[in-house]
């Protein structure tokens, strides 16, 4: 029987499992790769491994094309990607990556491109030499040709398309086709288009021959008329002898002037050049009638002219008179206050100058106020005139009085009165004090958190030691938080307003989450009104409860853990049967005024861990049902008030034995108060494997007491190795590994601390002396002990990753990883990893968290090293025998390095 070829494409070593070679069809690689052979067969050692290196595939080179203004790139190796570079560099994996669509370049450049496909050789580098002007438009140019604009392209095909009001041209602008005719000055803008090609430059040229044509002057009826040849030309002058500009006055039609003027003009136009000053001076004094003049006698007002046969016209509203204003014949009886303004007019003259009067005589009186209740009256004894107010001491009075006003608040009220033809009058003020806050009242409290209503628009400030509210009290801003009992008084405030009304409140009940405060009976389902009751795992009562409330935590805490009814004063002094009966409590802590117990107290409390019973009277065994809990401890101030049945009882903070083991159902342990053990112990089952230079066999433990003494069923006294090692290695001792996690990982330990995690690992390996083998049970213990408080447990921490103690079993879930106990997990050997949602954790064990997501925390990593690896004593001591670093024992000796009466030793020579 031939020999059969297996071999690999990824460099890894061929065995039985990798692909079989055919001989009669040869391998094509689709990629660079290294072949690995080796010919199997069976009665045979395996041949010598063959290697060949696959190195002649390589991407085809990179194609790059100008197509519609853009670069396209593209290689003929399906999956390669191309990169490439815009200066000229040759590109590198680090490069841009094409991505498959045009590329966009506006300038000048050397493109570089080359293609690349993992395990492929990459393709040669392709050069493209992008030069823009071989593809742009020649810029259009432009000549003068008399009154005409000549634009021309040396690009044969372009299109020239142009502006005249400096815009830029696109496609949508005007194309030439025959020379421009241009009909103002300005700026004309050209482009050459042509498809396929880049658009030229914009050319531009300015047009700056047009210009107005000269101002004419002509006297016409006393009146000066101007004009221009040029349409729609716009004339400025000046009339003091100043050049004229562009915000001179602007002739609209013949203008009558005074005396000795000298006018000068412009011609202007948008887009023209503006036409030459001309200049005309003009004299009429002779013509112009003389300014009236005004007398007042009373209320009555004159009015007179030295101009023989002149017209009087005037006007009462501060406009200018004219020919048709009213003819002065008269004296004017003034009735309010005006602008007389008066003009003299004669035919064949100028008009007068106009004179103006001002008739200041007429003015409002001052309004007066009248209150009733917040009913503000304004009043005003000028017949005819308005009257406007305003809130404020310096507010402007506007608001128009039509009625009597509302007073909301205490702001000053200003008031004035108005009549057209009349000065306004002083301005009056009301000065008052009677509006005050409405109060802001309680709208609920739901045992920790107190809102307020009416508190809109007002700032309210409040205490809770029932002191009167001040402006310098806590403000109110929402929902608001109280940390006990305590009395609520509240103040309102708002701006122009008297301090409310100070409403008081007796908060009466409080719940902060683990502790409940209350006065009367029935309140517990108000005080835990603001929280998720459903949530609460503790809960500490202090005051009077009636069934109902012990109803309400039976049926409503369905997550509670830990129930203190030490301050607590149930009705009647009574708990009734079945109080607490189905609930998931640890402990239970009762008042001491209990004096009746119904049955069944506690059945169906299935994690039931420790009970403080505070009562003279006795707790019934029946209480518990079947609750079989061997680590539940009970607290009694009498031993006589202890169940029977109940192993691990503290009389007055003293226990004489409390006995703790693994027990296969409910074995909680809980210690809500710490006490002193005459004697404690706890006992656990060691089974793992152990194996030289191999990390396996680790437990985790941790108890409630600092241990004393630890041994063996069978072979008495055992010891840490770290203290084992301090005491210079007793015959009488047994070592054992017990580490605790530090910031630098895993270090050796030498005694066991109350509440402390570690692991621990029992030698058990046929490596080992029979005598150091210790599997099967070990039991913990101490006397006169003192057993920490469950709360007080101390927790290892390296970086992210925290090793914790627990008393009480914990489901599997994602956040707890528990240690490999029961078997393997992945290829690691049981007692080496911790891993999440693996298992449940028991009491007396401890569980590791990390900070990190990760599929398992490995005892060596946490080390860098091997933690259970051989200890030289355990296989050598009292033995003359030559073992290899593995434990191994050695039949034949070569040179090298061997362990020898627990040491290591150099054998050299011959």
């Amino acid at each position: 029987q031939e020999g059969t070829i297996y071999y690999t494409l990824d460099g890894s070593e061929p065995i039985k499992n990798s692909n079989v070679y055919d001989p009669s069809l040869p391998l094509e690689p689709v990629e660079n790769c290294t072949v690995k052979a080796v010919v199997m067969k069976d009665g045979f050692k395996n041949s010598e491994v063959a290697s060949f290196t696959v190195d002649w595939m390589s991407v085809a080179d990179v194609q790059i094309k100008l197509v519609n203004l853009q670069i396209e790139m593209s290689t003929s190796t399906e999956g390669a990607t191309i990169r490439y570079t815009l200066d000229g560099s040759t590109p590198t994996v680090n490069s841009p990556a094409y991505q498959g669509m045009p590329l966009s370049i506006a300038e000048n450049c050397t493109i570089k491109a080359v293609a690349m496909k993992q395990n492929f050789n990459n393709s040669n580098v392709t050069t493209f030499e992008l030069d823009w002007s071989v593809y742009t438009c020649a810029k259009p140019t432009f000549r003068r040709s008399g009154t005409q604009l000549v634009i021309e392209t040396s690009t044969v095909g372009g299109t020239i398309y142009y502006t005249l009001n400096n815009t830029e041209p696109t496609t949508q602008s005007l194309v030439y086709k025959t020379p421009i005719t241009p009909e103002k000055n300005g700026t004309v803008r050209a482009v050459v288009i042509k498809e396929g090609m880049r658009n030229s430059e914009v050319g531009e040229f300015t047009v700056d021959w047009m210009t107005v044509s000269d101002v004419r002057f002509d006297i016409v009826n006393l009146q000066v008329v101007m004009s221009t040849s040029t349409p729609d030309a716009i004339i400025r002058y000046t009339t003091d002898g100043s050049e004229p500009t562009e915000t001179s006055r602007t002739y609209q039609g013949p203008i009558s002037l005074p005396d000795s003027t000298m006018i000068k003009a412009v011609g202007m136009k948008p887009d023209f050049n503006n036409s030459r000053v001309s200049s005309y001076l003009v004299d009429l004094s002779r013509y112009t009638c003389s300014t009236p003049f005004f007398h007042l006698e009373g209320l009555q007002l004159t009015i007179e002219s030295q101009t023989t046969d002149g017209t009087i016209h005037y006007t009462m509203d501060g406009t200018e008179p004219t020919k048709q204003s009213v003819v002065y014949r008269e004296p004017i009886t003034l009735t309010r206050n005006c602008t007389v303004k008066a003009v003299v007019i004669k035919e064949g003259f100028r008009n007068s100058p106009v004179e103006s009067y001002e008739v200041s005589l007429f003015q409002v009186v001052e309004p007066t106020f009248a209150v009733d209740g917040t009913q503000l009256t304004i009043e005003c004894n000028t017949e005819g005139a308005t009257i406007y107010y305003g809130f404020g001491e310096t507010t402007e009075p506007s608001i128009l009085y039509e009625a009597p006003i509302t007073l909301t608040d205490n702001q000053t009220v200003r008031a004035i009165g108005r009549r057209e033809g009349y000065k306004d009058s002083p301005v009056a003020e009301y000065v008052h004090s009677l509006i005050a806050c409405q109060p802001a009242t309680l709208e609920k409290y739901d045992g920790r958190y107190f809102t307020l209503s009416g508190t809109d628009g007002s700032t309210v400030f409040y205490t809770l030691d029932g002191s009167t509210p001040t402006e310098q009290s806590a403000r109110y801003s929402g929902r608001t938080p109280v940390t006990g009992l305590c009395t609520l008084k509240t103040m309102a405030t708002r701006p122009w307003t008297n301090h409310s009304e100070v409403m008081s409140y007796d908060l009466n009940y409080f719940f902060n989450g683990d502790t409940a405060i209350v006065t009367a009976a029935g309140q517990l389902l108000l005080s835990m009104e603001w929280s998720r009751t459903s949530a609460v795992s503790s809960l500490t009562v202090a005051g009077p409860m009636d069934d109902t409330d012990l109803a309400f935590i039976k049926e409503k805490l369905t997550s509670l853990r830990h129930l203190n009814l030490k301050d607590a004063a149930v009705a009647g002094h009574v708990l009734p049967s079945k109080a607490f009966a189905g609930m998931n409590l640890a402990t239970f802590t009762s008042s001491n005024d209990i004096n009746s117990v119904g049955d069944s107290l506690f059945i169906d409390c299935p994690q039931l861990a420790a009970i403080v019973w505070n009562a003279s009277e006795k707790l019934p065994a029946s209480s518990f049902g079947d609750h079989k809990n061997p680590n539940m401890l009970v607290y009694v101030v009498n031993k006589v008030l202890a169940p029977t049945g109940v192993r691990n009882v503290v009389v007055n903070g003293i226990a004489s034995d409390i006995l703790l083991s693994d027990a296969d159902g409910n074995n909680d342990f809980y210690c809500p108060v710490s006490f002193k053990a005459n004697k404690i112990s706890y006992t656990h089952h060691y089974s793992l494997d152990t194996q030289s230079g191999q990390c396996m066999g680790w437990e985790t433990v941790a108890l409630p007491f600092t241990v004393q003494r630890i041994t063996h069923y069978s072979k008495g006294d055992l010891t840490p190795f770290k203290q084992f090692e301090e005491d210079g290695r007793p015959e009488n001792g047994r070592p054992f590994w017990l580490r605790e996690l530090t910031e630098t990982g895993f270090e050796d330990a030498a005694t066991i601390e109350a509440n402390t995690p570690y692991i621990i690992s029992m030698p058990n390996s046929k490596e080992y002396a029979a005598r150091y083998n210790l599997a099967g049970n070990v039991t913990f213990s101490a006397e006169d002990a003192e057993v920490a408080a469950s709360s007080e447990v101390q927790n290892g921490k390296r970086g992210g990753v925290s090793l914790i103690p627990t008393f009480a079993r914990l489901q599997e879930s994602n956040g707890i990883w528990a240690i490999n106990r029961d078997s393997t997990y992945e290829d690691y050997p049981a007692g080496s990893l911790f891993v999440p949602s693996y298992r449940e954790v028991r009491p007396f064990e401890a569980y590791a968290t990390s900070e990190q997501q990760v599929r398992y925390i490995s005892i060596v990593e946490m080390n860098n090293e091997e933690l259970t690896s051989i200890q030289d004593f355990m296989a050598t001591h009292g033995d003359d025998k030559y073992y290899n670093l593995q434990g191994l024992p050695v039949s034949k000796l070569t040179n090298g390095l061997y362990i020898k009466d627990g040491k290591k030793v150099v054998r050299s020579g011959k």
